[in-house]
């Protein structure tokens, strides 16, 4: 685990390059895979979910998410952008079932996985733009199943091979969050092990990842979401953020906030951000692919 003054200095870059960071990045087509965290709508327009009355436009959110503001961003029009991440989905190959009690959906569904994601995107485009940023952000919903580290690091290896054999030669792929400190786990040995399980995949994919780099020869920029998420419960004015345990929706239908308080929560529901932490996210891929 890191030292606090470490956390302080990072915090403190953090925040310098949130406040003026004003990078733009010429892509001519951005195409995303992942779960919840990236889906703009694939879930909502499949099944209903998440519900319109209490997300944004089928976001698992109460607003934008990263990559809306990704697009904004980038100045990307709606056929630059392909979006085939899923709510609930997990790495790996075939239809998965999402994590009981975390992903609310009838009994006995089944998701397609990232690697369906990936087929899809090969069957429809074939060939990558050579101009082209792929996104990866996935691995989330394995941890709530217990997946074994290495078997995340797998998949997504050969979810990285098989999108470079089509072409594509940038990527972005962020580390796992610490999901553990959620409001659907936070405070309990689960969590403890949750993010223990996350910090072991993100090691690993590093060092994974640097190795699939020199060998196939394509470029893969990294998003520590895993300190960044830390950083917010540690500094949470720093970020914007006034309660970074609970569930601005239980408290808002509790009664207990405002909506407009729930805005400035760390987590909207039970495992997914607010707009705002979605915001920051943004800004740091940003940064990041600048770089």
């Amino acid at each position: 685990m890191y030292r606090m003054t470490r956390f302080a200095f990072t915090a403190i870059a953090v925040f310098v390059v949130l406040a003026a960071s004003n990078v733009q990045a010429q892509y001519s087509r951005v195409v995303v895979f992942g779960d919840s965290l990236s889906d703009t709508g694939n879930s909502f327009a499949a099944t209903g979910i998440p519900p319109a009355d209490i997300y944004f436009e089928g976001r698992f959110s109460n607003g934008p998410i990263w990559i809306d503001f990704l697009q904004q961003q980038w100045g990307l029009s709606d056929s630059q952008l392909l979006n085939f991440a899923i709510g609930g989905s997990s790495t790996g190959f075939g239809y998965k079932a999402p994590p009981e009690g975390i992903f609310e959906v009838p009994p006995g569904t089944m998701i397609p996985t990232v690697g369906e994601q990936v087929e899809a995107y090969l069957s429809s485009v074939g060939v990558s733009d050579p101009n082209q940023l792929t996104i990866l952000w996935a691995g989330s919903n394995d941890l709530f199943t217990y997946n074994a580290p290495a078997s995340i690091v797998n998949n997504i290896e050969q979810h990285v091979r098989a999108l470079a054999a089509s072409g594509a030669d940038e990527f972005l792929i962020p580390s796992l969050s610490p999901v553990g400190l959620t409001p659907a786990v936070g405070g309990t040995f689960e969590g403890f092990i949750l993010n223990m399980f996350a910090g072991q995949v993100n090691r690993k994919m590093s060092r994974r990842l640097k190795s699939l780099e020199s060998e196939l020869g394509i470029t893969i920029h990294r998003l520590d979401t895993y300190t960044l998420t830390f950083l917010g419960t540690i500094f949470p004015r720093l970020f914007g953020l006034t309660n970074t345990t609970d569930a601005a929706l239980a408290d808002i239908q509790a009664g207990l906030i405002s909506p407009a308080e729930g805005e400035t929560y760390l987590y909207w529901d039970i495992i997914h951000p607010t707009s705002v932490v979605h915001e920051t996210i943004a800004t740091a891929a940003i940064r990041v692919v600048a770089e």
